[in-house]
């Protein structure tokens, strides 16, 4: 691993060293404690009867370490199954709880088939962008720096005003073809 932060921020250091040097995934054992741990913006939680090894846990363990995901997502695991299934996860399968727009959601395998890490981890980039981005600097690097499409409105806050309701349908219409971007007017991005 290369470190390409700030030689500045000793906090964003100290996330980037840790999470490079201890366990990816944290075993959770109640839906009590997951609750309480899954507050980060983007989380994902396997939930399945093979954590000592199985095809499913194993793509999901490699999916945690993959350099897509290892800085935006923190990562638990149980093998609580009434937990997931009150969650509503498959069993096995992986639940994406986040901060933003519809949450959970749910990722699961063909029937009969175990996990497969490409498919877990362009699952977890899809829906790791929310469907209408409020310009903040945590969004410059995705919009300005991949070269990633994107459209962007200059608007005022009301949320019910038409242009807002049209640039938000079009958003979900689109979602995954071009980022939609919303930047206030008011004061600095909003």
């Amino acid at each position: 691993y290369e470190y390409t932060g700030s030689l500045h921020n000793s906090e964003v250091m100290f996330t980037w060293v840790m999470k490079r040097t201890r366990p990816t995934s944290d075993l959770i054992y109640t839906c009590e404690k997951l609750k309480k741990r899954t507050t980060a913006k983007l989380n994902l939680v396997y939930f399945g009867e093979d954590l000592e090894g199985g095809d499913s846990f194993d793509a999901f363990i490699a999916a945690s370490k993959h350099s897509a995901l290892v800085d935006d997502f923190s990562f638990y695991h149980s093998s609580d199954i009434k937990c997931g299934k009150k969650m509503g996860a498959t069993i096995p399968g992986v639940t994406l709880i986040r901060n933003f727009d519809e949450s959970p959601l749910y990722y699961s395998p063909a029937e009969n088939e175990a996990i497969k890490v490409d498919d877990l981890v362009e699952f977890a980039k899809f829906y790791s962008v929310p469907t209408v981005i409020n310009f903040s600097d945590e969004y410059v690097k995705l919009v300005f720096g991949q070269n990633n499409p994107a459209l962007i409105l200059f608007a005022d806050e009301d949320t019910n005003a038409h242009h807002n309701v049209v640039f938000a349908e079009a958003a979900k219409t689109f979602k995954g073809q071009i980022l939609f971007v919303k930047a206030g007017m008011i004061s600095g991005y909003h």
